[in-house]
């Protein structure tokens, strides 16, 4: 009887492991002009346009001191014609604001790598503070803005220019912005309370028809977002471009990674691998195809993902399948789940680790959400060590890139078992 007993055990067991496997698709709608929220464990979780916002305003708390920057972000949909550039005019100047030589000034582009990155926050310091748009006041406790900014807004064949300027981020409770004409008419004073927006990750403002609003599910029931963006590619020889692509950003919440040159489909979860790096899915698991274009593009035949699931805390493997060049933007992809594993057995939460600028020229600056010392290694394609170095226990470190060739190489940061890679650009 009790072997009886164990061959049904042994049995139900494999049935289980069978019944992990899932194949699923997510699809854009057409010119994938809609982002689509998924949850590793129940699918579709939400779908919304995404041609609809302009700026992306975080309403996070800031978890201070460890990351401040999560509350302090501003993204732009640079993917659906949004461009902003950092003037030379300081808010005091609001007045004789003048867009004159504009193309000279910087333009500034989101950090794909990190929500916590977005346009506006290039030149960040978080360890100082700085948050790129603006400095944490000691005395007031707000984030105090310094430089005016142009927006230039594509809306169908034509081009919207305004200046706009941030008042404040009022003691993380409340962003105050203005925006008006360059030549000062059409003035608007908006204020976005983040408590309107709990449990989100962004409130959203257009400026064409002058609303706030929400476009995002609660941020505890996706693991994953299926979105057209835009980002740094490299097209040929250094600098790389930024160019619009269709892909997948992960959850600050939902822990994820990639592997390379392995068999996707036998691969097992490393936890110690898991980060929260947004783009550790992202776009180039697929080559677009060359020549008369067939249905589909071409899949890296060795490279897997895992996602850690906020519903069941399961890692979850995915290998994609197939996607499409034509509408509607088809995403077909293989799923399964591993036992799970809880929030202390990974090293994801405690060790995070933000590299900008990314691309990079001269240098890059390591911040890190804790005092702990790491290992960085940067190699090049061919895995040959081209640069190492140990942080020490400091928030930030910056290392000297000056005497490294142009190109795409891969950064590794390891910190106490958990090992984390990203993608660097060197132009």
């Amino acid at each position: 009887m009790k072997k009886i007993l164990l061959s049904i055990i042994a049995l139900t067991i494999i049935l289980g492991l069978k019944a992990q496997v899932v194949t699923d698709s997510v699809m854009m709608n057409t010119s994938k002009t809609s982002d689509v929220f998924y949850n590793m464990k129940t699918g579709f979780v939400d779908s919304t346009s995404n041609t609809n916002w302009h700026f992306a305003f975080a309403v996070r708390p800031s978890l201070f001191p460890n990351n401040t920057l999560q509350s302090t972000t501003i993204r732009i949909n640079e993917a659906r014609g949004v461009n902003v550039f950092k003037s030379t005019f300081t808010n005091s100047q609001w007045k004789s604001f003048d867009s004159a030589g504009f193309s000279a000034w910087t333009s500034l582009h989101d950090n794909d790598s990190s929500w916590d990155l977005g346009a506006l926050n290039t030149g960040a310091n978080p360890g100082a503070f700085n948050y790129g748009w603006g400095s944490y006041d000691m005395t007031s406790h707000d984030v105090l803005p310094t430089n005016i900014y142009l927006i230039k807004i594509k809306t169908g064949t034509t081009y919207n220019f305004r200046k706009f300027m941030i008042q404040r981020l009022v003691y993380d409770s409340q962003w105050i912005f203005t925006f008006a004409n360059i030549d000062g008419t059409d003035s608007n004073t908006v204020k976005i309370t983040k408590s309107a927006y709990a449990n989100k990750l962004f409130a959203y403002y257009n400026f064409n028809n002058k609303t706030q609003f929400n476009r995002e599910p609660n941020a505890n029931t996706w693991d994953m977002v299926f979105t057209y963006f835009n980002t740094p590619v490299l097209l040929g020889p250094p600098p790389a471009v930024q160019y619009n692509v269709a892909g997948v950003l992960c959850n600050p919440m939902s822990p994820s990674y990639r592997i390379s040159h392995v068999n996707k489909n036998t691969v097992s979860p490393l936890i110690s691998s898991f980060n929260t790096q947004a783009n550790n899915i992202s776009w180039d698991w697929a080559t677009p195809p060359m020549g008369p274009p067939p249905a589909d593009y071409a899949i890296t035949d060795s490279m897997a993902f895992f996602v850690r699931c906020q519903t069941d805390t399961r890692p979850y493997r995915i290998v994609f399948t197939k996607f499409t060049v034509n509408d509607p933007g088809k995403f077909v992809f293989v799923k399964q789940w591993f036992p799970a594993v809880g929030i202390a057995e990974t090293q994801s939460a405690k060790n995070e680790f933000t590299v900008y600028p990314n691309p990079a020229t001269s240098s890059i600056t390591i911040s890190a959400n804790t005092l702990t010392p790491a290992t960085v290694h940067i190699f090049d394609l061919t895995g040959r060590t081209i640069l190492s170095k140990q942080i020490s226990n400091a928030t930030e470190s910056t290392i000297d890139l000056s005497s490294m060739n142009k190109g795409l190489y891969i950064i590794s940061i390891e910190s106490e078992g958990t090992k984390v890679s990203k993608k660097l650009i060197i132009e």
